[in-house]
């Protein structure tokens, strides 16, 4: 925090997001705006860039803050997931063009009701394991050299095992 309780940002981070941004829109306007194969290939990272910024700024948010971590994490999940059933709902009628309770529950189970609501069960997959990498990444503060490096990849690793989802995300 800065004077007056201004938020200091970084300005990499703000750099790093608009990338993202037009990465994505890249992205989803093939066949739309252009054709080229390659040019899509090039947009690939904006998933990975937006979790990396996530990862970062999930950081600072939980080093500088008082919440206990549960509360935080909580709070975050109920901030998507609540508009997430909302979206859902209205899609499922849309798309059924009546309401089905059976259908509505699957789509909400398995975040399938629209092509793009996979981020939706991935974010909350990484609000999910965010405190537990942030504990890690405290307790390895204090270490040093091999033990510290080994460390980070054993858990980046067991991360990538034990949640699939984060290895083929596109």
């Amino acid at each position: 925090m800065g004077c007056c309780g201004a938020v200091y940002k970084e300005k990499w981070v703000d750099i790093a997001k608009g990338l993202a941004i037009l990465a994505v829109i890249t992205d989803h306007s093939r066949n739309t705006l252009y054709s080229n194969d390659r040019i899509q290939r090039i947009s690939w990272f904006s998933v990975t860039l937006f979790i990396l910024i996530m990862g970062v700024t999930t950081y600072w948010s939980y080093n500088n803050s008082k919440t206990p971590l549960y509360k935080k994490v909580v709070a975050r999940i109920s901030g998507i997931f609540v508009p997430y059933v909302v979206a859902t709902f209205f899609v499922r009628c849309f798309f059924d063009r009546s309401f089905s309770w059976d259908s509505f529950y699957n789509s909400i189970w398995h975040f399938n009701a629209a092509g793009p609501y996979y981020y939706v069960l991935l974010y909350i997959q990484l609000l999910l394991i965010s405190p537990v990498m942030f504990l890690l990444i405290k307790e390895l503060d204090h270490l040093s050299g091999y033990r510290k490096i080994s460390l980070e990849i054993l858990g980046g690793g067991s991360i990538g095992h034990v949640c699939p989802c984060f290895q083929s995300l596109h």
